[in-house]
């Protein structure tokens, strides 16, 4: 038996899915019905094309892993979800948007700055910035909103401080994520969004030229740029891909999960008794959440055959990593938190070679804030009631403003 509405083996539904606004923390109810009964079949785009959607988890993780399909975004085929995510993801020339060897070897670049023995050096800066936050929030006083005060300036701290950016840009940086992951946001707009933080790397890096300092960006000019390994506009791409993915994400993954866990007592029950479950609380939040909520995107640049499927070479990919992670099969009652379940299996970070590479920071982010949080705020609840706020429609997933009290 199966919810939702029932899957016409010959239809090529609209893509994307809406969410149910009564069950805003679980992915568009159209899912399950595909997943069970064509967990790889045909969706039909805003601009007519088609494209492959994987729903299953193996499939998923064997496509993300599979170098016969592609990352590049000028494919002709590569399956787009509106105007302005098209604009954005082919004017983006960072190594998310390329194949091996180029993608290998930019990554590399970063590899070293994102080991777990690297981010462990980092975990009293971010408890730092956690405390620092919470005070201010404390200090406020109720009601107050969890977004601002806590789930946005964490993560910014930390990528501004590893990319030597000043506090005082925040508020620019925040309203360029905010455009260039807008899946409304228009093409003129996302172009104009580019060329602004274009010029203002551009204008950053002549600076660390000139006067490199100890951040990462002034590593890379003198261990990549100054000797000819990368150029300059590399390092641009590159950096603007670190600043977006380094606090957009972790932001909204704070603020829905804090709203999980309140709406989950029984789990901050069990990390407060023990902060050892906190890394198990963290991963299943992110199989069961997954911001990233209209998946990955891929091209074939052969013929595959996926799951019994024969993808044809040109064809568009769309993995679903919100339903591979609600997969059943997979996941014993997915739906539900479950501590005890192997989460790290999740692909909320997608797999393969272009695994998020910032996975091993953002897991470290919001495990101490969540700890700090429930431990310095034990009575914290919501000010407004679940089905009253609201979400953010864009390429992440997140809740706009988070009202608490205590």
């Amino acid at each position: 038996m199966t919810s939702g509405c029932p899957v016409d083996s010959h239809e090529a539904p609209a893509f994307p899915f809406p969410r149910d606004p009564t069950r805003p923390l679980d992915p568009a109810p159209q899912l399950e019905p595909i997943r069970l009964q064509r967990p790889i079949g045909k969706v039909t785009l805003w601009n007519g094309k088609q494209a492959w959607l994987v729903t299953r988890l193996e499939d998923a993780r064997a496509v993300l892993g599979d170098l016969r399909f592609s990352s590049v975004a000028t494919h002709e085929n590569y399956p787009m979800i509106s105007a302005g995510v098209a604009a954005s993801k082919t004017q983006d020339a960072s190594f998310l948007r390329k194949d091996p060897p180029v993608h290998t070897q930019h990554r590399m670049m970063w590899q070293a700055f994102f080991t777990p023995k690297h981010i462990a050096g980092l975990r009293p800066s971010i408890q730092a910035r956690a405390d620092e936050a919470i005070d201010a929030l404390l200090a406020a006083g109720p009601p107050a909103d969890l977004v601002t005060q806590l789930a946005l300036p964490v993560p910014s701290r930390i990528i501004s401080e590893l990319l030597a950016v000043p506090e005082e840009d925040h508020e620019f940086f925040q309203d360029y994520s905010a455009i260039r992951g807008g899946i409304g946001s228009t093409p003129e707009a996302i172009g104009d969004n580019l060329a602004r933080m274009d010029a203002y790397w551009d204008r950053r890096i002549d600076e660390r030229l000139a006067a490199p300092g100890d951040d990462l960006v002034s590593r890379l000019i003198t261990s990549e740029v100054k000797t000819g390994r990368i150029t300059k506009d590399d390092l641009i791409a590159m950096a603007q891909l670190m600043l977006l993915a380094g606090h957009d994400t972790t932001a909204k993954m704070i603020g829905l999960g804090t709203l999980t866990l309140l709406n989950n007592p029984q789990v901050v029950a069990r990390m407060q008794a023990d902060p050892s479950v906190t890394p198990a609380v963290v991963d299943e939040l992110l199989r069961y959440l997954t911001i990233a909520q209209n998946g990955l995107q891929r091209a074939a640049i052969d013929d595959v055959e996926i799951g019994g499927v024969k993808i044809a070479r040109g064809e568009g990919v769309i993995v679903h990593l919100p339903s591979a992670n609600r997969d059943e099969a997979a996941f014993a009652e997915a739906g539900r938190i479950d501590l005890e379940r192997p989460s790290k299996r999740h692909v909320a970070f997608g797999a393969g070679p272009h695994v998020c590479i910032g996975a091993p920071l953002a897991r470290a982010e919001l495990q101490i804030v969540f700890d700090t949080l429930f431990r310095r705020i034990p009575d914290l609840r919501l000010a407004t009631p679940l089905t009253e706020l609201s979400f953010v429609n864009s390429l992440f997933y997140g809740v706009e403003v988070l009202p608490v009290a205590w």
